[in-house]
């Protein structure tokens, strides 16, 4: 990627727009074509982590990118391969929380990766999901205008009762 040269803005801008490129794909069930686009994504992100630093939006952009790869991997059956990506976005995410204080976007961004990790394999991780449903309560609680936080919380809940594995995606638009 480094032959398109350009300012870190424009590769961001090229970034974003791949992961949109992805989730169009993935709506149509080209896996293929959403993998493509999500890894080329993945790459530019990565770039921008080594060129800037490792900036928190650069980090983010990181994470939201091994979540869509992760997404993709487990949609075709790739189990090893989608635990490894939210593995590695759960691990940013964690400290991104850490360097920015426990901002919402962050914490959201956080739980988000805990339910994907907790629910790639049969059974659902009950920790994981616990520490997710315990980041959405405090959410919901802080930001009550925020309807999304109260519904992932249910969801978490009913999944953690019923201890079944089929959890529709609680964040089906994490785009950057």
């Amino acid at each position: 990627m480094e032959r398109l040269g350009g300012t870190p803005e424009a590769l961001r801008d090229v970034s974003v727009s791949l992961n949109r490129v992805g989730k169009v794909a993935q709506a149509q069930g080209d896996w293929s074509g959403a993998e493509v686009a999500y890894r080329e994504s993945l790459e530019i992100s990565r770039q921008l982590v080594e060129r800037l630093g490792g900036t928190p939006e650069a980090l983010r952009d990181v994470s939201i990118s091994l979540d869509n790869v992760g997404q993709v991997a487990q949609a075709q059956g790739d189990w090893t391969g989608a635990e490894s990506a939210y593995r590695e976005s759960l691990g940013i995410r964690r400290e991104l929380v850490e360097r920015l204080g426990g901002t919402p976007e962050a914490l959201d961004d956080l739980a988000i990766s805990l339910v994907r990790l907790a629910t790639v394999r049969e059974p659902a991780d009950a920790a994981g999901l616990s520490e997710a449903a315990t980041i959405y309560a405090s959410l919901a609680r802080q930001c009550p205008q925020v309807a999304a936080y109260a519904d992932r919380l249910a969801l978490i809940q009913d999944l953690l009762d019923t201890r079944k594995n089929a959890f529709p995606d609680p964040c089906p638009d994490d785009s950057k």
